[in-house]
């Protein structure tokens, strides 16, 4: 822009818009539009970066709920789900203290987390989708699975909740489990 174009800005004169001689731009609406793409970039960076911490926060309360499944914290297990929470497998679906009751005799040995995806819901709310490969023991006899996991995380008073989970069997073999990957 020359400098007679700044003048004219700055005394609030028309200047036609580039590319549209017939159309004048006044000074105002310049600003006015200006301002609106600076709102709406700082905005949007806002959002991207509340939706990046929504999802490592989540993230964190699903690994932290299957770490305390390999360490055979049950406690802290049972303090991560909501007491309305549903969890749903090839079993059916189940409520907090029948899943809290059959994890007692589940142990994981290793996990490995693939294809994570997230959906958030609010902000204060996300859907957390993944593969998972596991092995370990149930009831005292091993096992090695790979499920597809969907699970629904809310802040509830200042505390992550695990709502909702559901685990479905994968079609495909389970991952190699690296020892460098380990509790991924």
């Amino acid at each position: 822009m020359s400098t007679k174009s700044l003048l004219q800005l700055s005394r609030n004169q028309d200047v036609p818009e580039k590319g549209h001689p017939r159309r004048r731009l006044s000074a105002g609406r310049l600003a006015l539009q200006i301002s609106a793409v600076a709102g709406f970039a700082v905005l949007s960076a806002a959002s991207a970066r509340a939706q990046r911490d929504l999802q490592a926060t989540i993230l964190a309360k699903e690994r932290q709920e299957l770490n305390c499944l390999r360490t055979g914290n049950i406690a802290e297990f049972a303090s991560l789900l909501a007491e309305d929470a549903v969890f749903v497998d090839a079993h059916g679906a189940a409520g907090k203290a029948e899943v809290v009751k059959n994890v007692a005799a589940f142990r994981l040995q290793d996990f490995v987390m693939e294809d994570v995806r997230f959906l958030p819901l609010s902000s204060r709310s996300g859907v957390l989708i993944y593969r998972a490969g596991e092995t370990g023991t149930s009831h005292g006899k091993p096992f090695s699975a790979e499920v597809h996991v969907s699970a629904i995380w809310v802040e509830r008073e200042g505390k992550w909740l695990c709502v909702f989970s559901q685990e479905s069997a994968a079609s495909r073999p389970a991952p190699k489990l690296a020892r460098h990957a380990r509790w991924q």
